[in-house]
């Protein structure tokens, strides 16, 4: 698609299975560059995308888990991608984009979870 979203939340699994939100973001791959200007993708080109998500302070206790889920929307919270390169709010027609995520040494995903204390 010429244009789609990444997303990634942080959650704290419980061990009993439940999953609470820490933290999400997301990158518009037409605003990779610019976030004032949007230029459309080349369908089937690897693009570098940074999904930053906002500084928290939050403690995972014992026995929780950290997970990282990756998505390309997160409707209703955020506007939903057309993935046609239009206006999220005045566009009418939208298309599947199929998405991937690499990993591989040529194109390597990374997650940074600095840690602020000792």
């Amino acid at each position: 698609a010429v244009d789609t979203d990444f997303t990634a939340k942080l959650v704290d699994v419980y061990p009993d299975g439940r999953m609470f939100s820490i933290q999400d973001g997301v990158a518009r791959l037409s605003l990779r560059n610019d976030v004032t200007r949007s230029r459309p993708a080349q369908p089937g080109k690897v693009y570098d995308i940074d999904v930053v998500l906002r500084p928290s302070a939050y403690t995972f206790r014992e026995g929780h888990k950290i997970a990282l889920l990756v998505s390309s929307s997160n409707f209703p919270r955020l506007v939903h991608n057309l993935n046609t390169g239009e206006n999220p709010h005045t566009g009418t027609k939208t298309i599947k984009a199929t998405n991937r995520v690499y990993s591989s040494p040529e194109h390597w995903s990374s997650i940074d979870l600095p840690n602020a204390c000792p």
